[in-house]
């Protein structure tokens, strides 16, 4: 849940009758957001005037939200383009496999989710102008035990051990495809939810002492899209089944806690440098930052009863400066340099969004 549905739920809150005292001695009136601290601080002074189960349960309602606010990393791969792509024949013997990095760092879902997935998983991922290529590799100590029983095309080969890939290829976090294979390269598909969706791809698997794999070739064309250009970002969450051992485990590159089919919370495909692609997404918010910083400045201007957030204002502004110059001064960018980088730009979003409601109910407050 976020900072912006809170605000939801916490006006709908202050809409209701047990809590008009509290809009009537603010002057609020209309559609506005509310912080966490602000409306805190305006429900303790009214507890005589509000019940206090209502005052208790959006006490609780805060709590809860705050507690689901809290997200997991965002994870991204830089996809090189290449020119001689790997054969689809379950070996990994191409020299490209060797020549890309490989991420790992998977997680389980569902009741333990976000902590490190054991046995691990890795993937790699390449593309040329007809396909995006993929080389899965699952650790397994158990690989005489593993299940591998379904052999027909769109069969629930999710049900054996298995390799699901989901791609997002809108980038709008709400449609996409799901393809699944197994370690004898049996093919499952679907978009979205629909699995009377077919696609022409490959894929192919093998299996050594303590591992097996999959490599998959997904042509563009299949999914209905041009090949992406420099820079372009798919949403691409990367799973696993696992069901050699005790019991069913299931893990993701990209932490999704109630289940695998949460496009909102894929990891990022970028076509392209990692480098290249922040640079595109500062410039693409600066618009919008420099407007809401304005809006503030304009209002500590016009009302001096909000002087003392100049300061604040002037910091925000100062953080998203250093990060424009440090992001014109690197040569590269590794994964985890892109994610803390970019947890910094939406942070500081997130932050001038919360000051311009501090200052608002600031204003309405003390004049």
């Amino acid at each position: 849940m976020t900072l912006r549905l809170v605000r939801l739920i916490a006006w709908e809150a202050l809409d209701s009758g047990a809590l008009a005292p509290l809009k009537r001695r603010a002057g609020v009136r209309g559609n506005v957001g509310v912080g966490f601290s602000l409306l805190l601080r305006c429900l303790a002074p009214l507890k005589g005037e509000c019940p206090m189960r209502t005052i208790s349960l959006m006490g609780l309602i805060l709590l809860a939200a705050a507690a689901s606010a809290a997200e997991f990393p965002l994870k991204v791969y830089a996809v090189q383009r290449v020119t001689t792509p790997p054969v689809v024949d379950g070996k990994l013997e191409d020299p490209v496999w060797r020549e890309v990095p490989a991420l790992s760092g998977f997680t389980y879902i569902l009741g333990r989710a976000g902590e490190p997935a054991d046995p691990q998983t890795s993937f790699r991922a390449v593309r040329d102008d007809r396909a995006l290529y993929l080389a899965v590799e699952c650790l397994e100590p158990a690989v005489k035990q593993l299940v591998t029983l379904k052999t027909v095309r769109d069969s629930p080969v999710f049900g054996d051990d298995s390799v699901e890939v989901f791609l997002d290829t809108n980038f709008d976090r709400r449609t996409y495809f799901q393809l699944v294979t197994n370690q004898r390269g049996t093919q499952y598909d679907a978009r979205g939810m629909d699995p009377s969706w077919n696609a022409k791809w490959e894929a192919a698997g093998g299996v050594g002492e303590d591992r097996w794999w999959v490599e998959m070739a997904v042509p563009f064309r299949s999914l209905g899209v041009e090949p992406p250009a420099e820079g372009a970002v798919w949403g691409v969450n990367i799973c696993r089944n696992r069901r050699a051992g005790p019991g069913e485990v299931y893990s993701a590159w990209a932490t999704t806690p109630q289940g695998f089919h949460a496009p909102e919370r894929f990891g990022l495909f970028v076509f392209g440098t990692l480098l290249d692609n922040l640079r595109q997404y500062y410039q693409h918010r600066r618009p919008a930052f420099l407007t809401r910083r304005n809006e503030i400045a304009a209002l500590i201007r016009e009302h001096p009863v909000a002087a003392q957030f100049q300061e604040t204002l002037t910091g925000l502004q100062e953080e998203w400066t250093a990060i424009g110059h440090r992001l014109e001064e690197r040569k590269s960018l590794a994964p985890e340099e892109w994610t803390a980088e970019r947890g910094r730009l939406d942070g500081l979003f997130h932050r001038l969004e919360d000051l311009r409601w501090e200052v608002k109910f600031h204003i309405l407050l003390n004049e």
